[in-house]
């Protein structure tokens, strides 16, 4: 919802507290796609219109690629190229 047909947009999630940056990645991208992540890199951070909020930009390796969509975090989820 909120995306026009045929848009999509990259993982994003929340970190828990005390939970490493790292951790949130790998652990959002498994809860939402089933994927299994290892090195995670940090590319940038930017203040977000929320209080106390910060989005933070991350890349990550999977070390899996099948993807097991949770229907009630994503509508779908599919693997794209640069």
């Amino acid at each position: 919802p909120g995306w026009p047909e045929g848009f999509y947009s990259l993982l994003a999630g929340f970190m828990e507290p005390g939970e490493t940056v790292a951790a949130a990645v790998r652990r959002e991208v498994a809860e939402e796609t089933s994927v299994a992540c290892g090195r995670v890199r940090l590319l940038n951070s930017q203040p977000w219109p929320f209080p106390a909020s910060l989005m933070i930009g991350c890349i990550a390796e999977a070390t899996s690629r099948e993807i097991a969509v949770d229907p009630v975090e994503l509508a779908d989820a599919l693997w794209v190229t640069r």
